[in-house]
This record gives structure tokens, C-alpha cells and sequence, in this order.
């Protein structure tokens, strides 16, 4: 675990030749590379699940909870995905020994977001139920422990790049236009709330148990959600609401007893923009209730 000795980050005044005039000359320790290694070793292993089979094992759970529409879902930078790879190429052999490097501003960025995963990545590993010790065990103050150490050491870290970056910031706009800077400002905050939604996305979910009330409302009101798309599509008129939650609730009824045979799998996990699943619902509703051709004015 790392060490609160010998924490400050080592800057060089003057920086090395490199083939980024931005960066600057960073020396870090072997703690401090401790702490950054797992979370930036994390984020191109999920990358790397993500294009291998489809999805990373942390991403948010957009099948079971979709997020509204005006919800940030971040911007896919593919540009800034090889950053982190080649980063990751550089770092690792001195992952365990620190070391110096020459980093940009961009690069900074990067690894203090790696410093901060490291926390959560910590935090989920001692979650795991095999390594849940009973609490106020001394396993589990010893864990809890080296916990609070690790979150008081990646502050300090963080603490310390910040002073970078703004070393790095005032000598990137030497070089660089002020415009250059704030787009590439713009295109990391877009690809990082992405990488927090479909690559490191720890936060647990509480998954709904099927027999809860809340559960059974939350099915309802997507079914009510697609058989009111429907129904517009077909340029008919909204029913009463409560006419159409009624019909809703017999449609999963018949769904659950497997009368519904367009609905082989999970409700949560089935196309919801399936066209043939609308078409269904559209035919289920319109043979109970007397829907009214929408009049346009």
C-alpha cells in the first residue's frame, strides 16, 4: 500500500525533447505509481472486454434503467481512447518503480482520473462478499484502514497534479491557441463522462425484485410507454389513462402466463423499439378498446 512519505510529485524545471512540444518533464515515485497504475490499467482492460465481446462488465445498466433523454451520455473519442493506450504502453514499465516521464496536459488529465478509479476500484474489491470480513473484525479494520490511507494518498496525489496541470496549461497556451486548448477541454470532459458510462461505471445497482410493487409499476408503465407510441404511429388518439394501465396490466398477465408469444425474454432486456413489438401491442389494445382516429386541426 502505498506510503505517505515521499509523497510530493518531482517536476523538473526544464522538459526533455519529446514529440509533443506541450509536455512537460513529471517524475513520479513508487507509491504515487502504485496508485495510479490499477485505475489506468482498468480503463484499457474494460476498452479492450468492450471491443472484444460487445460491452464492458462495468457499464451502466442501460437495459435495466434507461436513462432520459437529456441525460449527458458523453462523446466517443477514438482519438482520445489510443491517448490512453499509448499512455498505458509507456507507464507499465514503470509501474511498479516510478519513474520520469514527459507528459502533456491532456496526459495529466488522464491520470488523475486513473488516480481517482483507483479508489473506487478498492472500495469494489473489498465489497466482494468472500472478502467482506465481519465487521469490526480485525481483517475488517485492517481493511477499512488502508482504505482511509489510500483515499488520503490520492488526494495528495491529485493535489499535486493539479499544480501540474496548470504548469502544463500555461505552457500548452505558449505553444498552442486558446481555442485549441478549450476544444480539447470539451472532447475530454465528452469521452470521460463516456468511459464513467460504458467502461468504468462501479456504482452498484440495486436491481428490482420482480414480486415488488415498484417493480411491477415500473413494467406497467413501459408497456403503457409503447402502446402509447404505437397508437400515435397508427394516427389514432390517446385513450384514457386509466382505460389504457387496465388493458396494459392484462397484456403482462397474458405475457406472464406465455400467451404473448412475441415476448420470449425479460422485459428489460427485449428490443423496446422492436417494430413487430409494437405492432403487437397496437393489435392487443385496439381489439379492447374503441380507439378514435386523431383529428388534426
Amino acid at each position: 500500500m502505498p506510503s505517505r512519505g515521499r509523497f510530493a510529485l518531482i517536476c523538473e524545471p526544464r522538459a526533455l525533447l519529446t514529440s509533443d512540444p506541450t509536455a512537460i518533464d513529471v517524475r513520479f515515485t513508487r507509491n504515487q505509481a502504485a496508485i495510479i497504475w490499477p485505475g489506468l490499467n482498468f480503463i484499457v482492460n474494460a476498452h479492450l472486454t468492450r471491443i472484444t465481446e460487445g460491452r464492458a462488465v462495468t457499464s451502466y445498466p442501460f437495459y435495466l434503467f434507461p436513462l432520459p433523454p437529456t441525460a449527458d451520455l458523453g462523446i466517443w473519442s477514438q482519438r482520445l481512447m489510443q491517448s490512453i493506450v499509448d499512455l498505458l504502453v509507456e507507464f507499465k514499465p514503470r509501474a511498479r518503480s516510478g519513474g520520469r516521464f514527459q507528459m502533456s496536459i491532456l496526459q495529466l488529465w488522464i491520470i488523475a482520473y486513473a488516480a481517482r478509479l483507483g479508489i473506487k476500484l478498492f472500495r469494489k474489491d473489498i465489497k466482494i462478499p468472500h472478502n467482506c470480513p465481519k465487521r469490526d473484525s480485525r481483517r475488517w479494520k485492517r481493511q477499512q484502514a488502508a482504505y482511509s490511507k489510500l483515499k488520503l494518498d490520492t488526494r495528495g496525489l491529485i493535489t499535486s497534479l493539479e499544480r501540474l496541470m496548470k504548469r502544463a496549461s500555461r505552457h500548452f497556451l505558449k505553444l498552442r491557441a486558446r481555442s485549441d486548448f478549450t476544444a480539447l477541454g470539451v472532447e475530454w470532459r465528452g469521452h470521460l463522462r463516456w468511459m464513467k458510462l460504458n467502461l468504468t461505471y462501479l456504482d452498484p445497482q440495486k436491481l428490482l425484485k420482480r414480486g415488488s410493487h415498484k417493480g411491477q409499476r415500473l413494467v406497467i408503465d413501459e408497456f403503457v410507454a409503447l402502446a402509447s407510441e404505437a397508437i400515435l404511429i397508427k394516427g389514432y388518439g390517446l385513450p384514457e389513462s386509466r382505460a389504457l394501465r387496465r388493458v396494459m396490466r392484462m397484456y403482462k398477465r397474458y405475457w406472464r402466463r406465455g400467451r404473448r408469444p412475441e415476448i420470449k425474454t425479460s422485459l428489460f432486456r427485449m428490443g423496446l423499439n422492436s417494430r413487430s413489438l409494437r405492432e403487437a401491442i397496437f393489435s392487443f389494445v385496439s381489439a379492447r378498446l374503441q380507439l378514435r382516429e386523431r383529428t388534426v386541426p
